[in-house]
């Protein structure tokens, strides 16, 4: 259990009682993760929430590129899957992972990642790396569900926060890719 006063102000939060608020303080732990860390990659099912209380964090999508003669003696560190599956949420200080990612977006303090572990099947469609040393809440989203079943208004209230989270994400995307496509096509009359 963490103490509520070190995520409870997160805008994301704003709207649960103290009851709801004690509950993710209850199936939640923070975690202390070096720059370099993959929280997961896309994919992946994933069973937390994350809450960033410092530090920064990209989303990002794996970048295939096919292996030419020149870069096949060049090692790619990939986790294997059953290696990550396995691997326990506490092993935060395990070596940080590498791979060629494309970052999609950038995640401050105060942000949130992983909400597809709220909504099933649980798959992520990107990867989250951390981009600095980083504190971070993990919340237990499979006990954030048996909640739910006993609150239905809690469950609720995420359901709206997560539907916010995305909306805000895809427009920032949008708006991103609307400006890079702008600077790439620009026309002079």
């Amino acid at each position: 259990m963490v103490e509520s006063q070190d995520w409870k102000d997160s805008t994301f939060f704003e709207g649960l009682n103290t009851q709801q608020l004690e509950t993710i303080a209850s199936v939640s732990r923070t975690l202390d993760v070096e720059e370099g860390f993959l929280f997961f990659a896309e994919g992946d099912q994933v069973d937390h929430l994350y809450l960033i209380l410092q530090g920064r964090v990209d989303i990002c999508l794996d970048v295939v590129e096919e292996r030419t003669e020149a870069s096949a003696n060049k090692p790619l560190a990939v986790m294997e899957e059953d290696d990550y599956e396995n691997r326990p949420l506490e092993d935060a200080s395990a070596e940080p992972l590498c791979n060629e990612f494309l970052s999609v977006c950038c995640l401050n303090q105060g942000d949130v990642f992983g909400w597809t572990a709220l909504l099933p099947p649980y798959m992520t469609h990107a990867g989250a790396l951390a981009r600095s040393t980083c504190r971070i809440l993990a919340i237990d989203a499979r006990q954030l569900e048996v909640a739910f079943q006993s609150d239905p208004q809690f469950g609720y209230k995420m359901a709206i926060k997560t539907g916010q989270l995305v909306r805000d994400r895809v427009r920032d995307l949008r708006l991103q890719s609307v400006r890079q496509s702008r600077r790439s096509h620009q026309v002079r009359i």
